[in-house]
């Protein structure tokens, strides 16, 4: 439930509060950017890095090539549609914003300084970025100062990636003590930047995913599979999708992932296979026997045999409400003609309640033709015979009252009655009909009339 959030940002001199609700979030490396509107449309951007909340700000519009612009731009963005949106939100409704001179101390607590130099860079668009920059170099001369030249020249490269023209550091790193570095592979710090900008090329898709594996990233992950299915409709490991699927959600959020992505791409069957399987476990059985009679277009004999296990649980109204189900039951129960009898029957029962015989009987022709011998389907002829038939109204009536329909049997009597006032049957029918039904001054109503026009017989 996406509600409202309010955030309190203490000022030097004063605070201030924003209260909106999350529109959108933005998933970019190590970051989370939550983009919070309230009530005006104005907009608070929120920072988040490895879910230590760096700070964020209102801004009118995001500045191109700075953190928010890329992280929008080439981030995977989330809105509340997305089946992980709930899961990226904050556990509670108000959010305290650190000071601005205190992030960057705070951050050491809980981050190495190579990732407090990386987050220094996510916040271009609330701090000056000379003072970002300042920040950078002093860890950089740290690391450089006490020997620790791998990690200068990482942050280094990180600072040169955040501002290119700073030609100190980059005649710095050219020194003989770094040159051993520039030879080796770039950190997973620097190349999941390339990684993510690349990530529709599988390639980079397969290292980015052993990059999020090797630093328990699983919801990033999950999203990064999301995101690729939307945009290639395929997976590059779908059992590796399913078991992190499975490991990290709730079957309930199983189920809304595996919802959203067959809604995105209905063609890529193993997807469709697993959700009914979901839609199963949670018994969730006319969604499931829905989306198979609406969503696969050619269905198999697999298909029959589900939809065999699953009809039997569902309302039916709702059946008959599915298009084409008449057509659909002809592929059913073929070895177990009783089955298919008590299906075929409770459908009927349900249409006569509302339809002519007539209009059943043509409803049923799809059935009758590989299953003339469905007993269901001689009562219903015989219904359309006696239907038309004024004189028949005593053994239309019998009919229906053996098919459970009450009203209509009610219906055929009182018709009789009317034609034929002096006969005692129709009358004595209805009594017992409208005790039946619990009705018992009508039924007290026609059983004296039957006494009364008995002894005046």
């Amino acid at each position: 439930m996406n509600d409202s959030y309010t955030v309190k940002q203490n000022l030097t001199s004063s605070s201030k509060t924003f209260q909106g609700r999350v529109h959108r979030i933005a998933i970019y490396l190590q970051s989370k950017v939550l983009e919070i509107i309230d009530s005006n449309d104005s907009a608070f951007y929120l920072i988040y890095f490895k879910n230590s909340i760096l700070g964020g700000g209102e801004l009118e519009e995001i500045t191109e090539k700075t953190f928010l612009h890329k992280a929008f731009r080439e981030g995977i963005v989330c809105y509340a549609s997305h089946p992980l949106f709930p899961l990226l939100l904050p556990k509670g409704r108000t959010i305290h914003l650190p000071k601005t001179n205190d992030i960057f101390t705070q951050l050491q607590n809980h981050l190495s300084l190579l990732e407090v130099s990386l987050a220094a860079t996510c916040m271009d668009n609330f701090i000056e970025k000379q003072q970002l920059v300042s920040i950078i170099r002093q860890i950089f001369n740290h690391f450089k100062r006490n020997g620790h030249f791998a990690k200068a020249y990482q942050t280094a490269k990180i600072l040169l990636a955040f501002s290119p023209g700073i030609r100190a550091i980059q005649e710095i790193i050219r020194a003989s003590e770094f040159e051993k570095y520039r030879k080796i592979e770039q950190p997973p710090l620097l190349m999941e930047l390339f990684y993510y900008q690349n990530r529709t090329e599988r390639k980079c898709e397969i290292y980015l995913h052993q990059l999020l594996k090797q630093q328990s990233r699983s919801l990033e992950r999950l999203i990064l599979f999301i995101n690729l299915f939307e945009i290639k409709h395929d997976f590059y490991d779908f059992p590796d999708f399913l078991s992190l699927l499975k490991h990290e959600l709730k079957p309930t959020d199983q189920y809304a992932v595996l919802k959203f992505l067959c809604e995105c791409s209905p063609a890529y069957s193993p997807l469709i296979e697993q959700l009914i399987q979901e839609q199963i476990s949670l018994k969730q059985y006319p969604e499931a026997l829905s989306f198979i009679v609406n969503r696969i277009p050619q269905l198999s004999s697999t298909h029959y045999e589900i939809i065999e296990r699953i009809i039997e649980h569902v309302d039916t109204s709702y059946i008959l409400h599915l298009p084409n189900v008449n057509q659909i039951i002809n592929h059913l129960y073929l070895t177990e003609p009783a089955k298919k009898e008590d299906l075929v029957r409770r459908l009927i029962t349900n249409l006569l309640k509302i339809y002519e015989p007539s209009k059943v009987k043509e409803w049923l022709h799809p059935i009758r033709e590989n299953n003339s011998c469905l007993q269901i389907c001689s009562e219903v002829d015989e219904l359309e015979s006696l239907s038309r038939n004024l004189d028949q109204l005593m053994k239309l009536g019998e009919l229906y009252y053996q098919l459970g329909l009450v009203d209509q049997s009610i219906e055929c009597f009182a018709w009789e009655m009317e034609l034929n006032p002096t006969l005692l049957e129709p009358i004595r029918w209805l009594s017992k009909l409208y005790e039946e039904k619990g009705m018992k001054e009508e039924a007290d109503n026609y059983k004296k009339l039957s006494i009364h026009m008995a002894k005046r017989a």
